[in-house]
C-alpha cells in the first residue's frame, strides 16, 4: 500500500512540474503564450506540418519525463541532498519509496495516476 505522503508528493510534483511544463509547451504550439519568447517559438513551430509537430511534441514530452526521472534519480543516489517536509514529519521523501524515479512509469505510477498528459515510456 502506497504511503499517503508519497502519493501526495507524487501528485503535487507531477501536476506542478510535468503538467505545468507540458501545458506551457501546448500554449506555445497554439500561439497562446503571450510572452515575447513564446511568440517567437510559435512563429517557428507554426511552420511545421502535422507530422513534424507531433514529432516535436513527442520529443518535448520525452525530454520532460527524462528530466523528471533524472531529478528524482539524483535524490535517490545522493544522500547529501534530500527532499524533506518538516511540517509533515518527512525527513527524506526517498525513505518512503523503493525508488523515487521508479514511481513515475508503471501502469499505476505517478504519471498514469496524476498527469493530464500521457506517459512517454
Amino acid at each position: 500500500m502506497e504511503n499517503n505522503n508519497l502519493k501526495d508528493f507524487g501528485k503535487e510534483f507531477i501536476e506542478s512540474v510535468r503538467d505545468n511544463t507540458l501545458t506551457d509547451f501546448e500554449k506555445i504550439s497554439k500561439g497562446e503564450l503571450r510572452s515575447k519568447r513564446g511568440q517567437e517559438l510559435f512563429e517557428k513551430i507554426s511552420q511545421f506540418d502535422e507530422i513534424q509537430l507531433e514529432t516535436i511534441k513527442d520529443i518535448v514530452r520525452n525530454m520532460v519525463d527524462k528530466s523528471i526521472f533524472n531529478t528524482l534519480f539524483f535524490f535517490e543516489e545522493n544522500e547529501e541532498w534530500i527532499i524533506s517536509n518538516p511540517e509533515n514529519d518527512i525527513d527524506d521523501i526517498n525513505e518512503l519509496s523503493d525508488g523515487l524515479s521508479g514511481e513515475l512509469y508503471t501502469d499505476d505510477g505517478w504519471i498514469s495516476k496524476f498527469s493530464k498528459f500521457p506517459k512517454t515510456l
